[in-house]
């Protein structure tokens, strides 16, 4: 007996929570509309559905029509709605407890706008872990499905590839179905079903023994991926006519069919332990990615001690759900323009640490934690308007929050940076070495240059009255390290709304030492646009406009920054009158979204005599009004 061939076909949709207006309205007109215009049509052609929560709020403020042909497609059964996280989150990377309370947030906005409860899970780029289905099933998930390579990691031949499977983990069982991910991104619609079955007939498992529950060949696919090639709206929607007319014609041996009315089918069953994915490997290929994750689980445990506020405790868990897409440890939305999205993670995540402050109980403090889990403990000033996280590694700065305007200065955007990404990262250089060839070579500039960003340095003072840190370089004695013997002492004090760095540089060498001292202040920016710089320098008492180009700047008192998308003004001083170095790096031009940031170097000439010490000072203050 010949086994039938079953075909679900599968649309996903999802855009990270914080993408701009125009880009969710562009998704709608070049990806959903087309699909759902052309299913309508053809009604024998059932469909499994699957939008990230984003997605369906952006559509039921901004498309109410499409809610209203969407529900006529549930109710006369042609669609399914499939289940997930509600921010297509990072499952691995999640507690238990955000596992579970996502899914159910989506669950219950399905079930109040549809009327049903979704029984199939969607995973966010298949990223599988073993203990997964013990979750799903306490979620109610009765299935999932996963791309054809994990069938494949799982030691799952081609000839046995397409076929519903199940796995198990503590007694709990789920239903696996396959993607034919290369099927999709490649067929053509006028021949799909020869296709499908010149791929489903290769290989073993043809003939079904008599007397057997029947074995279904089965596949998941999704047109959207060959579609996204197509230029434009109307192009879409004649490819998904041209499909689903094909599909709506009687074959026999393949039927599209999906997962609820196959489950009602005495079938027999194959069984598979899939295994881990291992997306904690991202956290290794990014900082950035890994610092986020870091922040998400010290919120989180901020999160779990709130106690007897329900409703309070309930905001913030879901205002750091907000910060747990995947989008946000991919460089996917930077490589789209979408700056605003890691943006909102971080305007999510500080918002739910303003939730978990009780009014008039909170009092500044210095916590010493290890954030990003390198084994070494990491420093936080937490103040009533700043934070400021301090990292051995340099003694610089990896975050520095605004709270009252929910803005992260310190952003990880850019996945080859190699400036941003901290403040406060000091070089010794020499006086020869110019702005042009520091910023031509960057870290790779040769010859007699100290990177102290790159150092580990040691804790020497923790002060948690006046919340300030205090660390020292090592002493390097090698003679091909330029300037080894200089020390560099660095104490951070948070002050209200500012942030002071003290410094105290030393000569232990036998000989005097001449050279210039920089750190690097890299500040990151959203929406100014460099066609309005938001930088001008105080000389003499009066204030002069920067271009928005890279300069050397002399005799400089204070510089004045405007962040024009937060109504924040930033104020950089320290010595009397310094000069400086000014480096604006623009990403890319997108409007209202365009990202960059701005390196400042403030500059010392130095020369120290043998056991001379320097000792000078930069600050960083923050204002909703200007100076």
């Amino acid at each position: 007996m010949k086994e039938a061939i079953k075909v679900f076909v599968c649309s996903h949709n999802h855009v990270p929570y914080g993408a701009s207006h125009d880009i969710y309205e562009n998704n709608y007109i070049q990806n959903i509309k087309p699909f759902i215009t052309a299913l309508y049509r053809y009604p024998r052609v059932p469909a499994l559905l699957h939008y990230s929560g984003p997605v369906y709020e952006y559509l039921l403020q901004e498309h109410g029509e499409f809610f209203m042909l969407l529900e006529e497609l549930v109710n006369r059964k042609q669609v399914e709605i499939l289940g997930g996280g509600y921010y297509e989150p990072m499952f691995p990377l999640l507690s238990l407890t955000d596992r579970i309370g996502q899914i159910e947030k989506l669950t219950t906005f399905i079930r109040q706008h549809f009327g049903k409860r979704p029984r199939g899970c969607w995973i966010p780029r298949s990223m599988w872990e073993e203990d997964f289905p013990a979750f799903l099933n306490t979620c109610g998930m009765d299935y999932t499905i996963l791309d054809e390579e994990n069938f494949k990691a799982a030691g799952v031949s081609e000839g046995e590839l397409y076929y519903p499977y199940l796995t198990e983990d503590q007694g709990k069982v789920v239903w696996v179905y396959p993607v034919a991910s290369v099927l999709s991104s490649q067929f053509e619609p006028k021949n799909f079903r020869g296709q499908v079955s010149r791929i489903l007939t290769k290989g073993a498992f043809l003939e079904i023994k008599k007397g057997t529950p029947q074995e279904f060949k089965t596949l998941v696919f999704r047109p959207e991926l060959r579609a996204q090639a197509l230029p434009s709206e109307q192009d879409r929607e004649l490819f998904y006519a041209q499909l689903f007319a094909e599909l709506s014609e009687e074959h026999q041996g393949i039927e599209c069919t999906l997962p609820n009315r196959l489950q009602r089918l005495e079938q027999g069953f194959r069984k598979v332990y899939f295994p881990s994915t291992h997306a904690r490997k991202r956290l290794l290929q990014s900082k950035g990615a890994n610092y986020l994750y870091g922040k998400i689980v010290y919120l989180h445990t901020l999160v779990n001690q709130l106690r007897g506020d329900k409703s309070r405790k309930k905001s913030a868990r879901e205002e750091l759900w907000k910060a747990q897409g995947c989008d946000s440890f991919f460089s996917d939305a930077v490589n789209h323009g979408q700056w605003g999205v890691k943006r909102q993670v971080y305007r999510s995540l500080l918002e739910a640490e303003k939730i978990t402050r009780d009014r008039g109980v909170f009092l500044p403090s210095v916590v010493r934690m290890d954030f990003d889990f390198d084994g070494r403990d990491e420093y936080l000033l937490q103040g009533t308007d700043l934070n400021c996280y301090i990292h051995h590694r340099g003694a610089s700065v990896i975050e520095l929050d605004y709270i009252s305007r929910l803005k992260n200065y310190v952003e990880f955007f850019s996945e080859g940076e190699q400036e941003g990404g901290a403040l406060f990262k000091d070089v010794l250089f020499s006086p020869e070495l110019t702005l042009f060839h520091y910023k031509a070579q960057g870290r790779e500039c040769k010859g007699n240059i100290r990177w102290c960003g790159e150092e580990w340095y040691e804790n020497i003072e923790i002060d948690r009255v006046h919340q300030s840190v205090g660390l020292v370089s090592p002493l390097t004695i090698d003679d091909t390290y330029p300037y080894g013997e200089i020390r560099v002492y660095k104490k951070f004090e948070l002050k209200k709304n500012a942030l002071c760095v003290q410094y105290r540089l030393k000569n232990t060498a036998l000989s005097p030492k001449r050279f210039n001292f920089t750190t690097q202040i890299h500040l990151s920016f959203l929406g100014c646009g460099l066609n309005r710089f938001p930088v001008e320098v105080l000389r003499n008492g009066n204030k002069t406009p920067v271009l928005g180009h890279m300069e050397h700047l002399k005799d400089v008192e204070e510089v004045l920054i405007h962040d024009y998308k937060n109504d924040t003004f930033i104020t950089l001083g320290g010595p009397p009158s310094f000069d400086l170095w000014l480096i604006p790096h623009c990403q890319d031009e997108q409007g209202e979204d365009t990202y960059y940031y701005v390196s400042f170097l403030p500059l010392q000439q130095l020369i120290l005599a043998p056991e001379e010490e320097k000792e000078f000072s930069f600050f960083l203050k923050f204002s909703n009004q200007s100076t």
